[in-house]
């Protein structure tokens, strides 16, 4: 991950970046680099593109009866436990149908079965084994040029998973504490009224009097839940 954000900044140093047209993609390794990356980080993005890679430990790797702290910490790597983040921007999976790491994206794609407001292409590779078929990468760059052109846009909804505050940003939120490390966090709606759980405190940009869990606060930059209620922090 320090590679990827350096590397990025390398570049912008040298040449006029649009920030809001950066686009993450890779394959295999870096396909699982995108999904980790991608979904941790889903304000940096204008979409994400991931080709095979893996989103999960235990299967892809044949782990079995890992300590407990093993466990939990699997959740911060794992990016199908954080899958929702996709709902933020504009996301590609592909896989071939004669590679086993077409797991990762179906796994994915399953996850948001039920999520609405998806901006996202699942693509298989006909009789195509570890490598991208080109009929379908035709499809994904269509899909990403469409997305570039078009500029990153500022959801003014979003739902937002994370497992520790080493990835807590997402727009105009930004987690500032959780109630139990380790254990999934959620926050959903809008500036003005969110839901959440296992969060205890966080910062909005813009939010005005907010209503966070059903309860009206008032104008406040940060938040903080205190013995079960929510003040300005």
């Amino acid at each position: 991950e320090p590679d990827v954000f350096e590397a990025l900044a390398s570049v912008q140093k040298r040449y006029n970046i649009d920030p809001k047209r950066i686009v993450l993609r890779g394959f295999s390794m870096g396909g699982a680099g995108t999904w980790h990356i991608g979904l941790h980080h889903p304000d940096r993005w204008v979409a994400i593109e991931a080709g095979a890679g893996f989103v999960e430990t235990k299967i892809y790797a044949k782990q079995h009866d890992l300590p407990e702290y093993q466990e939990r910490a699997l959740h911060v790597y794992d990016a199908l436990d954080y899958a929702e983040n996709a709902v933020n921007l504009p996301v590609v999976g592909y896989g071939g149908d004669e590679d086993p790491q077409l797991k990762a994206s179906q796994s994915i794609k399953n996850a948001l079965a039920n999520v609405p407001g998806l901006r996202a292409l699942f693509l298989v590779g006909p009789k195509t084994g570890h490598k991208w078929h080109p009929d379908s990468l035709k499809e994904s760059n269509t899909f990403i040029d469409t997305a570039g052109r078009e500029g990153q846009k500022v959801p003014e909804r979003i739902r937002f998973i994370t497992y520790t505050t080493r990835y807590n940003k997402c727009f105009w939120l930004t987690v500032d504490a959780l109630e139990r490390h380790y254990e999934r966090a959620e926050i959903e709606g809008t500036r003005s009224e969110l839901k959440t759980r296992n969060v205890a405190a966080l910062s909005l940009i813009n939010a005005g009097t907010p209503v966070i869990d059903g309860q009206k606060l008032s104008a406040g930059t940060s938040f903080e839940k205190v013995k079960g209620k929510w003040r300005v922090a």
